[in-house]
């Protein structure tokens, strides 16, 4: 077995949301247990002649001595497009061996616009706001379904060495850093700070609080152009949030200009086909926008 085809099934399962893989490896039995969202899990059994070289390359990706048992060590897997940290226990179980990998952060892939699974037309109207240059945009979902990285999409969309662009995030994952840039913590000392400088683009992953709407709708309303993300369970819910800040604050609810919400879920394999390079899950948008 190659370690491809090992670094195939990681891929698959944290690319599919997982928080933990578990290897149950006992004698003539090996499976992997992915725990999916919504506490789903999702076995996969290892074919019997393949069992002893899958449980070789195993130990060689995370780094572990033949026999080796660890308890919670840190690690991180890289390998080509398969990257992220996770948490590390090995311990005797029944007649075998048990190795939990619990995930960190998800895969730090950068993935493009056109990978999401955005319509054409919703495509378009993103992309128009894109090339207006100012105003707020929100990126909206409930917790684990792809805001941070539709948010990295929409800022490899938009970086250019030509433009001073900030992302602030306070201890949300940041889908694989890019040059040029500047990656600072969400307080409001920084907020106050790059407010107070040349910034063209701002943004800002999962916002805690109204504090932090109140922020990004004062850059907003100055001619940045702000992406934002946030929680909540549809677009109307998210451009509630804001407009409520903006008119508690006395921002123009003009200065909002598209919410974004998303929802991952499984390819719909009957109706087409993934493409290569696509996401193993696929983005279900709901898009609002003012009436003109």
């Amino acid at each position: 077995m190659s370690q491809k085809i090992v670094t195939n099934l990681f891929r698959y399962a944290t690319g599919s949301g997982a928080d933990s893989l578990t290897v149950n490896a006992r004698p003539g039995q090996v499976t992997l247990d992915c725990r999916l969202p919504g506490g789903r899990v999702l076995t996969l059994a290892i074919p019997p002649r393949l069992e002893e070289e899958f449980l070789i390359v195993l130990r060689r990706l995370l780094q572990l001595a033949p026999g080796e048992l660890v308890a919670g060590r840190a690690g991180k897997l890289r390998h080509k497009d398969c990257q992220f940290d996770f948490r590390l226990i090995v311990r005797p179980d029944k007649d075998g061996e048990k190795i939990v990998v619990s995930i960190v952060n998800n895969p730090s892939r950068l993935w493009r616009l056109n990978q999401l699974g955005l319509s054409t037309v919703d495509l378009r109207v993103v992309k128009d706001f894109l090339q207006t240059g100012s105003g707020l945009m929100a990126v909206s979902s409930p917790a684990r379904q792809g805001k941070s990285a539709t948010l990295s999409a929409l800022l490899l969309e938009q970086n250019d060495p030509q433009r001073n662009v900030y992302w602030l995030s306070n201890g949300s994952e940041v889908a694989g850093e890019i040059a040029g840039v500047n990656y600072l913590p969400a307080s409001p000392a920084i907020w106050e700070k790059i407010l107070n400088h040349d910034s063209d683009l701002i943004f800002s992953d999962d916002l805690p609080d109204d504090r932090s709407i109140a922020y990004a709708l004062r850059a907003a309303a100055t001619g940045r152009s702000v992406i934002i993300a946030l929680k909540a369970d549809t677009a109307g819910q998210a451009r509630d949030q804001i407009l409520a800040v903006a008119a508690q604050n006395g921002f123009p609810a003009a200065v909002l200009k598209l919410v974004l919400n998303q929802r991952l879920a499984d390819w719909p394999h009957l109706e087409s086909k993934r493409t290569t390079g696509q996401r193993t899950l696929i983005g279900r948008f709901d898009i609002w926008r003012p009436r003109i």
